[in-house]
């Protein structure tokens, strides 16, 4: 698989002359890839961060942005709250996704 980072599928803008990603642009996933089969159901534990989770699901840490975006958090900085559910895509479908996400950007 290869690997994607978030910069690879957000534009970029100047900000006081400096290059920075354009955190303003949606990723908007159609909803048929959030049909049960898609996902599995991950209830979070003591610890747990979207780098960490992205890692263990899928082998890197850079993906912590689509599982995120995934998952409908506004502000990915935010603490995961422990207990509460959120969705892993199925590895064996990321790369699928990563390839046609360029087109489920608004």
């Amino acid at each position: 698989m290869s690997i994607y980072s978030v910069s690879d599928f957000l534009t970029t803008t100047t900000y006081k002359g400096e290059t920075v990603i354009d955190v303003f642009k949606k990723i908007d996933i159609p909803d048929d890839l959030y049909e049960i089969g898609y996902y599995e159901e991950y209830i979070i534990k003591e610890g747990d961060r979207w780098d960490r989770l992205s890692n263990t699901n899928y082998g890197t840490p850079y993906l912590w942005w689509l599982l995120a975006s995934y998952n409908k958090f506004i502000d990915p900085f935010t603490a995961l709250i422990v207990g509460e559910k959120i969705k892993i895509i199925r590895p064996e479908l990321i790369s699928n996704l990563l390839l046609n996400l360029k087109g489920y950007l608004k």
